[in-house]
């Protein structure tokens, strides 16, 4: 971090963007993935802990930020983020996931909210229901929508703790502007209720987790979502970020064990730590979450996700 801590941030930016395309020509050791699978595996598993399992939320992006950022948002697109996502978590919950679209501004300006797609097993239909969306170029909403869905599950959990599955938000999107939207941040949300569960009685990771999948280039706004999980113990033990970088590192968007890791982040400590040390060993991958971690000591980030 200290060959940063002096840089612009526009230097920042440049040099962020070279570490880019060198981190996404890592390859992980196939022990490793290994290792990250059967890891994945076990945070979804039904046990003592958790017996009725897992529900999957999946809030989705639907707006189109190529006007505002251009070449900084990636080739990857939202049909193939979504059948990666759904391929996986459908093995993971047994009754089918939601699907939620998060809609794009001004939609949520004006109240607008769009009808989620329940029970989803079928990862064609998933897809098919992804591109049912037709958008401009904008900016996706994610506060409202998200404060909204956790609020409702914690008050089922408190209300009836015994018979409420532990619920993970899978939230997929690039940039997104919300202060019109919604004053309380994603962090005020989680926050929120992990506090609420406490004060229940009840452990926030029976009842919580969320996943972040982030795919952008931008490195101002990566740095954004990675204040996500990185301020706080009490944060972190329920959620975590995951960046179209890491994918690529994991195999790519075509690699199931790269959206495994995605929505076990969270729920297990095993894959956070087998990642972390994949990830911040001597290389480019090293110096890329050191250049992100001087750019928010910096303050060269101050918005509040």
């Amino acid at each position: 971090m200290p060959k940063y801590k002096n840089m612009s941030r526009d230097d920042m930016n440049e040099e962020g963007v070279r570490l880019l395309g060198l981190v996404k020509q890592i390859e992980i050791p196939l022990e490793d993935q290994e290792l990250l699978k059967t890891e994945c595996d076990k945070a979804f598993a039904k046990n003592d802990e958790h017996p009725l399992g897992t529900d999957i939320v999946y809030l989705f992006d639907v707006s189109d930020p190529r006007g505002f950022l251009g070449e900084r948002v990636t080739g990857v697109t939202k049909e193939t983020i979504a059948e990666g996502v759904v391929s996986k978590a459908i093995q993971y919950d047994d009754v089918g996931i939601v699907m939620w679209p998060i809609p794009e501004f001004p939609a949520c300006k004006n109240n607008q909210r769009l009808e989620p797609f329940l029970n989803v097993t079928d990862c064609k239909q998933a897809v098919e229901y992804v591109r049912r969306f037709k958008h401009g170029y904008g900016f996706a909403t994610i506060r409202k929508l998200f404060d909204s869905t956790v609020s409702e599950h914690v008050r089922k959990a408190i209300a009836n703790p015994d018979k409420t599955k532990r619920k993970l938000f899978m939230i997929s999107t690039g940039f997104y502007l919300d202060e019109y939207c919604c004053t309380r941040t994603l962090n005020e949300t989680t926050d929120n209720a992990i506090l609420a569960l406490r004060e229940a009685g009840l452990e926030p990771r029976k009842f919580l987790a969320t996943s972040y999948l982030i795919n952008t280039d931008d490195i101002h706004s990566m740095c954004g979502y990675l204040r996500l999980e990185a301020l706080t113990n009490l944060r972190a033990a329920v959620s975590s970020v995951i960046f179209s970088f890491t994918i690529e590192t994991l195999g790519g968007f075509d690699n199931p064990l790269a959206f495994a890791v995605a929505l076990a982040g969270p729920k297990s400590p095993e894959v956070k730590k087998a990642l972390k040390r994949i990830m911040s060993g001597p290389g480019p991958a090293k110096d890329l979450l050191d250049l992100m971690d001087a750019y928010l000591r910096a303050d060269y980030h101050t918005e509040l996700y």
